[in-house]
């Protein structure tokens, strides 16, 4: 697998960009699970398209949109792996798509349909690029264009410092945002295409993969109080929604790898 990191200018809505590609026979299959991350992705699959388990959507186009989820799914793939992603960071899509994401919850929605007729020379271009770089260069020609010409939601900063928040404390402080609690979760919701609650509990997950992956002897309870579970079964409670595995056996058989905190 391959990764680049974006020019300056987008570096604090795009992560990453990465592709994975390999030549197994049209008669492999392999299934993947996919855990939830926080994080929004667009997808272009340059080979045959993958089906869903364990989602209520599904793929219907080569370039898609990828809302976040909140349990785990599987990937069916059958044949050879051609596909390059972007990686957004969590207020990336707000502020380079310019539309509310609730209705991407737990949905993969083509591009087209989410952004129109705008999509149309960036499919083309991609359609022809032959290597990674010249992948990237349109994509990134495509979400500056897409920068310039979208306005910085109104609520972004406040939602941004509910985000650092949350993320360094697994919990949100209310008194250093300058939002009522309810204007705080419905501003949240409508730029990060989920509640709050729901986020936080996606966060904890994953930075209890951070910190094993950290620190591979960490126990269960020093995760638990690292992550702001209330006690061990909420962390197994939350686990098997994330993951379908309890924690001990996700650490023993699972990548230890968190896409959030990386």
């Amino acid at each position: 697998m391959n990764i680049a990191y974006p020019l300056n200018e987008l570096s604090a809505y795009v992560k990453y960009y990465w592709e994975l590609s390999s030549c197994n026979s049209s008669h492999t299959c392999m299934s993947h699970r996919v855990i939830p991350d926080g994080l929004h992705t667009i997808y272009f699959y340059f080979s045959a398209i993958p089906q869903l388990k364990g989602l209520s959507s599904a793929i219907e186009s080569n370039i898609f949109f990828s809302g976040r989820t909140t349990s785990f799914y599987d990937l069916d793939i059958k044949g050879a792996i051609d596909l390059f992603a972007v990686t957004l960071q969590p207020l990336g899509a707000a502020r380079l798509l310019g539309k509310s994401l609730q209705e991407s919850l737990n949905h993969m929605l083509t591009l087209s349909d989410l952004l129109g007729e705008s999509t149309n020379k960036l499919e083309d271009e991609m359609n022809h690029a032959t290597d990674f770089n010249s992948r990237i260069a349109s994509v990134e020609s495509f979400l500056v264009e897409r920068l310039l010409k979208t306005e910085q939601p109104y609520h972004f900063n406040s939602v941004n410092a509910s985000l650092i928040s949350l993320e360094t404390k697994a919990s949100i402080a209310n008194d250093k945002i300058a939002l009522s609690q309810r204007q705080q979760q419905r501003q949240f919701k409508q730029l990060m295409g989920i509640s709050i609650k729901a986020f936080e509990r996606i966060v904890r997950f994953q930075k209890a993969l951070y910190l094993k992956e950290k620190n591979p002897s960490c126990d269960i309870q020093t995760l638990v109080e690292e992550c702001a579970y209330f006690d061990q079964a909420h962390m197994i409670h939350d686990f098997k929604k994330m993951s379908g595995y309890t924690p001990n056996s996700y650490f023993k058989t699972c990548d230890l790898h968190s896409d959030y905190f990386s």
